[in-house]
């Protein structure tokens, strides 16, 4: 059985997001063969297609994402990408992992971040590292 592994760079020299207000509009992911295509709309609902079929789809609107190479699985990062508030809750969620459109996991800050000490200080936000998809 094949093992698939999201992976995320806690202090890497990745791209931030942004340290602003980021607005919310439609977005097109695609999977590394760019055979699948996700879209998500600010209407919220988020849906995958391959060959003009749609393989799942889910009500909600996800800002930033990456998708498996067949694009069964899905991964939704943070709306606030690569980072959060300054002082954050520990229920924020990092990583919304789905598995044709179905939920599966969640992954929380105190699972990826475990010391307080660890999140970057920005302008108006703390960095907490970089997701950098499925291997």
């Amino acid at each position: 059985m094949k093992k698939l592994l999201f992976a995320f760079l806690l202090f890497g020299h990745g791209m931030v997001f942004a340290d602003a207000f980021n607005l919310k509009t439609n977005v097109v992911f695609y999977n590394e063969g760019r055979d699948v295509k996700v879209f998500s709309r600010i209407a919220n609902r988020t849906y995958a297609v391959t060959n003009g079929k749609v393989l799942w789809s889910f009500r909600e609107y996800v800002k930033y994402s990456y998708v498996s190479h067949d694009g069964q699985y899905f991964v939704a990062v943070y709306g606030g990408g690569n980072l959060v508030p300054q002082n954050p809750s520990d229920d924020i969620v990092l990583l919304t992992f789905y598995r044709n459109g179905k939920q599966i996991k969640e992954i929380k800050l105190p699972q990826i971040v475990q010391a307080r000490s660890q999140l970057i200080p920005t302008q108006s936000h703390a960095y907490w590292g970089d997701p950098i998809g499925f291997t």
